[in-house]
């Protein structure tokens, strides 16, 4: 029996890239039913309302909440305009990633800096395009999932403006030291990886993290043990080395030290 088409539902997420040329516009006086996010990945696009306008060139990104009016055009003086966009409802887990600096009231934007971010960020959003074009079971999980990333990583840009978070050099140390704690990880090497000098980024890293490069280190080492002692059956030993410690008995003694029992009675406390 064909469906009626007043009781489906209405799609939860729509996205696309568009490529367009001097004469596209969309003109929306009452706004949007749902939120809207426009990635400019080249060229200029103009937006504007009753309280003024805004050009939007590469790494800029606009997002409008329900009900906002809005007019958005390629912008007289650019000869193309490429945009990501998507509309969507957001669930209720994301509506702290929504609050972004404003434009003009209601009007949310953030302009992306960091080459790294913005291709991973691009990259997202072109899997919730195809997602949301494709035809696959699970397509709007997978879409939602992708764009959620992309919210992630506009918030967490709103918050390093707002002087909130950690500094982006940290940051980078941070990841690096968390994705590589089978390595030695020298001090002088974190340092030159951020373009400081060791003295300078032991400063700045305890005054980030209210802890020293070296006990942010053993803390991370200490604590991948943990997980590694409740899921799975390696050995001590090889846990020890997998985690960055040179033996097992150095790696004992500074595990008991930190958590006030050894690795094997940790281990037989989590079974």
């Amino acid at each position: 029996m064909p469906t009626n088409p007043s009781t489906k539902r209405k799609r939860y997420l729509a996205a696309g890239h568009f490529h367009e040329g001097p004469g596209y516009r969309v003109e929306r006086p009452a706004g949007c039913h749902d939120w809207l996010l426009i990635y400019t990945v080249s060229g200029k696009g103009l937006f504007s309302d009753t309280q003024g306008s805004f050009l939007a060139a590469a790494h800029d990104v606009i997002l409008i909440p329900p009900h906002v009016p809005h007019h958005y055009e390629v912008a007289p003086e650019a000869n193309h305009w490429e945009l990501l966009w998507a509309h969507f409802l957001p669930i209720s887990q994301w509506r702290t990633w929504l609050k972004w600096p404003t434009l003009t009231p209601g009007w949310g934007h953030v302009r992306l800096e960091n080459d790294a971010v913005c291709k991973q960020l691009i990259g997202r959003m072109e899997e919730v395009v195809q997602f949301t074009a494709g035809y696959r079971p699970h397509r709007e999980p997978l879409a939602l999932n992708a764009l959620e990333a992309v919210l992630i990583g506009c918030h967490e840009q709103v918050v390093h403006e707002r002087g909130e978070g950690i500094d982006p050099r940290i940051g980078d140390v941070l990841d690096h030291i968390c994705r590589h704690l089978e390595q030695p990880l020298r001090i002088e090497d974190l340092a030159r990886q951020c373009h400081l000098s060791p003295s300078r980024f032991a400063h700045l890293f305890r005054q980030q993290m209210e802890m020293t490069p070296v006990q942010f280190i053993e803390q991370q080492r200490i604590e991948r043990a943990c997980e590694m002692l409740e899921h799975t059956g390696y050995p001590i030993t090889a846990i020890a080395q997998q985690v960055g410690f040179e033996n097992a008995f150095y790696f004992s003694r500074r595990f008991k030290r930190a958590k006030g029992i050894s690795p094997r009675a940790y281990r037989r406390q989590a079974v």
